[in-house]
């Protein structure tokens, strides 16, 4: 299963399955963009079934999983990629974004992996991964709410490994740093070291064969997201285009 199917990393990771024969359970809010990623992924060699989606929704993503597995088997992973994010310079907190980012991108997460996870459990095999960023080793001004939420996905995800283990469910998590995706290309703020959208995919796809803890990349970017920790404030501020005392 791929939540935030539709466009960008979970389209690549879709298609990346479907590569490996793959039954993919495809879930956004878009059907007909969830329709032409299912015959990408039947194209590249696997199986494809759609059902649209606000992840936000706890009874709808149960629904929508439930009517999946009855088309394409027990569900075996599960990828939680469905998230949104907004820069902004302005200092002025908006509640209507910031909620909206933290219920997509927190509690859609955990709404796909309370569906997911019963059945991993009872059958002891599978994987649950989410889609975490980089943005979540370090506060940039302007990305609150985006760097929050994905921090707390982060911590959720690294919590939740040990309590898996036992059961043989590997848990992973995706540490992106910046993909050409639909979200990216709003961005007005530098975007170095950019990655394709495929090219994200197959990284992704990759470590979840591997049974990776986490998929960070690309390498540079990593690196300068470790250092960035220790830099002072101002200068990432200035970094992100916002002047600072």
């Amino acid at each position: 299963m791929v939540t935030g199917a539709s466009s960008g990393i979970g389209a690549s990771v879709a298609v990346a399955l479907g590569s490996r024969g793959a039954h993919v359970g495809l879930m956004a809010r878009r059907e007909s963009e969830l329709t032409e990623v299912a015959k990408a992924v039947e194209a590249a060699g696997g199986r494809a079934a759609v059902a649209p989606t606000d992840v936000t929704d706890a009874d709808a993503v149960a629904s929508s999983i439930a009517s999946l597995e009855s088309e394409l088997g027990p569900v075996y992973g599960l990828v939680a990629n469905a998230g949104v994010g907004e820069q902004t310079r302005r200092p002025q907190i908006s509640l209507a974004r910031d909620s909206r980012t933290i219920a997509v991108n927190v509690m859609g997460v955990i709404h796909a992996l309370a569906a997911a996870q019963p059945g991993m459990l009872e059958r002891r095999e599978g994987f649950l991964s989410a889609v975490s960023s980089l943005a979540a080793w370090v506060a940039l001004p302007g990305g609150n709410a985006y760097g929050a939420s994905k921090a707390a996905v982060s911590s959720y995800m690294k919590a939740l490994r040990s309590q898996m283990a036992p059961y043989g469910v590997t848990v992973t998590t995706v540490h992106p740093g910046f993909v050409d995706t639909p979200m990216t290309a709003v961005n007005k703020n530098p975007m170095p070291f950019m990655v394709e959208s495929a090219k994200a995919g197959e990284i992704i796809v990759r470590g979840l064969e591997r049974g990776r803890k986490n998929v960070n990349f690309p390498g540079p970017m990593v690196a300068i997201v470790k250092l960035a920790k220790w830099a002072p404030e101002w200068v990432l501020a200035r970094a992100m285009g916002i002047k600072a005392r």
